[in-house]
């Protein structure tokens, strides 16, 4: 869940993924503090500042940070992203006017308003076009794949050669890849870089969903349709790394219609139709 931060800082924030420390301009932001050996800090124009004094801030019961540095010859605040990534099991994600900091185990855990806990990223290496598949267990997998295959197969009139994933019991499906002369590749254990297209795949989908869900301020269980909103525009949208065309566009051999496209999260009405008079509320 995003941290709801108690503290207010009077002094502009600023976050860089350029520095090692995190400093601060005030005493009055620290929870606790203490003298240490005055250290030089390096500024970008070349000019140093010292720190003497490191201490403890703490945003929220739930989120503190710790040996963050205060420069009395500052007049802003510096948090560096690097840091907090090494040291805390969070994800930021950044919007024009805000910047979230979550639990990155509360992904995993949040049930969907359909019960859906996990899904599932595939990608096509040629295209670079992306389907997701929500799942409500990973008992699913196993379905859905062999689904897919049969999707691909009746749609485009193409068969599978090759399936790479990473080393999940419920990838393991020999048997049936065997019967449709599927060569099978997955990772080594605890390599996910051997899988690195599809990896960074999901996490670009889970960085749109969440500006997504952030920027609309929904229910963090409406995830499911932040997801596959992230999905649609991931795919409709041009990628250097396919000469500037869009996924769509490879696969389907056509330009996609934005027509059908609206702002996730903005106010929509369900037609009502039946009436019982010419005066009542058609939606």
């Amino acid at each position: 869940m995003p941290i709801q931060a108690n503290l207010s800082f009077s002094s502009p924030n600023y976050f860089s993924d350029t520095i090692s420390d995190h400093i601060v301009c005030s005493l009055d932001y620290f929870h606790t503090y203490s003298k240490i050996k005055p250290m030089n800090i390096n500024l970008p124009n070349g000019t140093f500042v010292k720190a003497q004094i490191s201490g403890s801030i703490h945003f929220s019961p739930s989120f503190a940070i710790h040996n963050v540095l205060y420069v009395l010859d500052f007049t802003f605040n510096l948090l560096s992203i690097s840091k907090l990534l090494s040291t805390l099991e969070y994800v930021i994600t950044f919007s024009n006017d805000s910047c979230q900091i979550q639990e990155a185990s509360m992904l995993k855990t949040i049930a969907s308003i359909h019960d859906h806990k996990y899904f599932l990223t595939i990608l096509d290496d040629h295209s670079r076009y992306t389907w997701v598949i929500l799942l409500k267990s990973k008992a699913e997998v196993k379905s859905h794949i062999q689904n897919f295959v049969a999707l691909i197969e009746n749609q485009f009139e193409t068969t599978i050669k090759c399936i790479r994933s990473d080393n999940g019991l419920e990838f393991l499906l020999k048997d049936f890849f065997s019967s449709k002369g599927i060569i099978q590749q997955t990772s080594c254990v605890y390599t996910p870089q051997q899988n690195g297209r599809v990896e960074r795949k999901h996490q670009h989908i889970l960085n749109v969903a969440r500006a997504l869900m952030f920027q609309s301020q929904i229910p963090n269980n409406f995830w499911c349709y932040a997801i596959k909103h992230a999905m649609f525009l991931i795919n409709h949208v041009p990628s250097p790394v396919i000469l500037n065309k869009t996924p769509f566009e490879l696969l389907y051999k056509q330009k996609p219609d934005f027509s059908m496209l609206k702002v996730f999260g903005c106010m929509c009405f369900a037609s009502i139709n039946t009436h019982h008079h010419k005066f009542e509320a058609r939606s």
